[in-house]
């Protein structure tokens, strides 16, 4: 299984629209084939800052979800908007215990 995390920061008057396309890229992202896990959150110390995590079956998956046309128009919105930083790691997982 592969992990995303990560953290994307915007001004505050963006964050309306910020808001509404991480919905749209949910939904859709929600959809794909490999696509365990997918969501925003708004950052408790932070409400500029938007955190993503995400679960997927494989890298080819993941992938695929890389250059989707959902994926493409999101990136596009975040640019015209103005993203203002954006850290996100992928990480594979060998193991997992619930807990």
């Amino acid at each position: 299984m592969i992990i995303v995390s990560g953290s994307f920061q915007f001004a505050p008057e963006h964050l309306e629209r910020v808001r509404d396309e991480m919905s749209r890229v949910e939904g859709a992202t929600r959809a794909e084939v490999g696509c365990r896990t997918y969501a925003f959150y708004v950052d408790r110390d932070d409400p500029c800052r938007f955190r993503v995590y995400e679960e997927w079956d494989s890298w080819q998956a993941l992938e695929a979800h890389g250059g989707s046309a959902h994926i493409a128009a999101y990136r596009a919105a975040l640019a015209e908007i103005g993203l203002l930083q954006r850290e996100v790691n992928a990480f594979e997982v060998g193991e997992t215990r619930q807990l």
